[in-house]
Order: structure tokens, then sequence, then C-alpha cells
């Protein structure tokens, strides 16, 4: 009876680093990047993380869950932001943004969006937001559109 719960205690304990370690995406993350991470996301769950080398340095990609949303971050080992793409509400979308949309795709509605952000200067900027668009005449368009409003599609 005792062996029985030690299997069944370990059986448990294994089941539960198993679980952990897969929402961590098998991937440890240097100390500095969770910390920019938890940053700029602090209530985010970690759903992947991949290492990738470019030019000899490595660089994450991270997948997020945020706020209901999904988020993508590509940071350095060093915790400097490279790249971020995030899930926004439709309604979320700055005005310029909404203005420029609705003059190129008249009787459009917008059906996703994401935000598109880079580090310039060493600060997190928006640069662009991607839409998928369903229009009057039933189609479906994917946009992108500049934080000034200028619209292209992809």
């Amino acid at each position: 009876m005792t062996s029985r719960r030690v299997w069944a205690g370990l059986g448990i304990l294994l089941a539960v680093m198993l679980t952990v370690w897969f929402w961590s995406g098998g991937q440890t993350l240097p100390r500095p990047a969770r910390q920019a991470i938890q940053q700029r996301y602090p209530d985010a769950k970690v759903i992947q993380a991949k290492p990738r080398t470019a030019n000899g340095k490595t660089e994450y990609s991270v997948a997020l869950w945020s706020n209901g949303r999904r988020a993508d971050v590509r940071l350095t080992a060093d915790g400097q932001l490279k790249r971020s793409v995030r899930d926004i509400a439709p309604r979320d979308l700055p005005q310029v943004v909404a203005n420029a949309i609705a003059a190129k795709y008249p009787g459009s509605t917008v059906r996703w969006s994401e935000e598109v952000s880079k580090a310039v200067d060493g600060k997190d900027t928006v640069v662009l937001y991607e839409v998928l668009l369903a229009t009057a005449g039933k189609r479906e368009i994917e946009a992108r559109v500049t934080s000034d409003g200028e619209v292209t599609p992809r």
C-alpha cells in the first residue's frame, strides 16, 4: 500500500514538472530577458520560447499570453526588445489608423488587428498595425497601416 502511494506521488510530481516544462516552452530564458518581458507584460504567461542565432548573437522568440490576448516578442539575451507583435481589439486602433482604413476601404469591417512595435532609440515604438478586413464585397483583405495612417495591402 505504501509503495503504491509513493509511485502515485512520483507520478503526480512528474506530471506537474512536465506541465511546467511544456508551458514554459521547454526553454529557460536568461534572467534579463525574463525581466524585460515582465516589465513590458507584467501578467504574461510564457507559452513558448525559442532561441535563434543570427550574426553570432542569440535572440529569443517568445510567445506570450497576456490579458486574454496573444503577443509575440523577439529580444536579446540581455533583455533588449527588438520587436513585438500583440493582438489588440479593433476598437483600440488609434483614430488616425481607423480613419485611414475607412477612407481606403469604405464599408469594411476590421476582423482582427495587431500592433507591431520595434525598438527605436532604446524605446518600444509602435511602427504599424496589421489588420484583417472584411470588405463590403465580402472579400477578406490583409492590410498594414503605419502609425501616421499610410495604408498598404499586405
